[in-house]
């Protein structure tokens, strides 16, 4: 049996799963959800993607979903926008192969990069004068 990834894991607040209560919950439901649902299926692909929906979906009712704080907060909707971009440009010069696209896709990519890396030194700079504000004013 497959064994699900780190990031499959970490979505889920694994910090309510080690309450005993909570974890005998799981596993009851979970073996239902083996019991009942799985023994119609003869395709073990179709057994996995059903079993694998189970366990999610009883997850989410049980344990809950683990609230992330956002990694990038310097990635902004006009960081959204250039990507975007980037990647229509991308697109055109792989379905079309011509000199022109090429030029153009290289050009967009340069923009994006100048502009992420002047958002996230800018972000970085403020956060650095935030903590140097908060040592002098101690």
């Amino acid at each position: 049996m497959r064994r699900l990834k780190k990031n499959e894991i970490e979505k889920w607040d694994i910090g309510k799963l080690n309450k005993k209560e909570v974890k005998e919950e799981f596993i009851r439901e979970v073996t239902d959800i083996q019991n009942t649902h799985l023994e119609e299926v003869e395709d073990i692909h179709e057994m996995w993607n059903k079993a694998k929906k189970g366990i999610n979906e009883e997850a989410g009712k049980i344990i809950g979903k683990e609230e992330r704080p956002q990694r990038n907060s310097w990635f902004d909707e006009e960081c959204q926008i250039l990507l975007e971009d980037k990647k229509r440009f991308y697109n055109k010069m792989i379905n079309r192969n011509a000199k022109q696209d090429e030029e153009e896709c290289k050009d967009k990519r340069r923009e994006a990069h100048e502009i992420f890396r002047q958002k996230k030194k800018e972000y970085l700079l403020n956060q650095h004068f935030r903590k140097w504000l908060i040592i002098t004013m101690k």
